[in-house]
């Protein structure tokens, strides 16, 4: 192996340059692989983030009778710490709206007022309270059938459920009055 050019042990100039041109395209070959690497992960993620948001609504149920749906709002890409938020569409109140942290999910009424909210209590599984006079009230459980579908129990009686893909945010809000 000729690497250097001032040591002359057999090897002539012309292979040296030959060795250090193959480096090089080696170095260029794995420097173009990791940023074709780069945009096509930037990109997967791009996409995902703009899937997320284009879900389309979540539509609530009382019995067999759509009631209203909920709509995520866009994030906002600068802060990620807020949490995600669903404006409610339903004929019996306007202007509610849904926030979802990690583990707490809550309705407010359009002047900010705390209608209702939830906890998680397994991975599929969340207690949902009503908020009255000031005073929570245990309500319902929400309970995840399919990754699409959530159903609202009181006991073992069905209240409703939600299709779409918040189905936990769609069940919170049927305690607002747009459901009970």
């Amino acid at each position: 192996m000729c690497r250097n050019r001032m040591l002359n042990n057999g090897c002539g100039p012309g292979r040296f340059d030959a060795q250090m041109k193959r480096a090089h395209t080696r170095q260029v070959t794995r420097c173009r692989k990791g940023a074709v690497a780069a945009v096509v992960i930037a990109g997967t993620v791009a996409a995902s983030a703009v899937a997320a948001n284009s879900a389309g609504p979540t539509y609530m149920f009382i019995g067999q009778k759509n009631i209203g749906y909920i709509m995520p709002e866009a994030p906002i890409p600068e802060r990620p710490d807020l949490p995600s938020r669903f404006y409610v569409y339903c004929d019996a109140y306007e202007g509610a709206e849904v926030r979802r942290r990690k583990q707490r999910v809550e309705v407010r009424s359009a002047l900010f007022d705390l209608m209702a909210y939830g906890h998680q209590i397994s991975a599929n599984r969340w207690t949902l309270f009503r908020h009255r006079e000031g005073s929570p009230s245990p309500r319902a459980t929400a309970v995840r059938r399919t990754p699409n579908r959530w159903d609202l129990w009181r006991g073992k009686r069905k209240l409703g459920h939600t299709v779409g893909p918040d189905g936990l945010e769609a069940a919170a809000a049927l305690l607002s009055p747009c459901g009970f």
